[in-house]
């Protein structure tokens, strides 16, 4: 239901997006140990499983918006990309 809010009117997800953006950019200074004590108190409760498809379910929504919405890609895409975490 609020994918196709998002669908319908992408001028109001904007607001979300973009505190979404200022967030990732907050968590992307944390230090590998802050870092780690956050994601475990993001999950706390949940299981490994219906973290990864919360996960999952975020990233195809966003695909969605994206191919939805080009004027939204830009913003979508720095986001996602401040929230990658690469491990060697």
């Amino acid at each position: 239901m609020l994918l196709k809010a998002a669908n319908s009117h992408p001028n109001r997800v904007l607001n979300f997006l973009e505190q979404l953006f200022y967030d990732a950019d907050l968590i992307s200074q944390y230090s590998d140990s802050q870092l780690l004590s956050y994601e475990k108190s993001f999950v706390k409760g949940l299981s490994e499983a219906h973290a990864q498809k919360m996960i999952e379910t975020f990233m195809q929504n966003a695909m969605l918006i994206i191919d939805s919405h080009f004027e939204l890609r830009i913003l979508i895409l720095s986001t996602l990309s401040k929230l990658t975490n690469i491990q060697s």
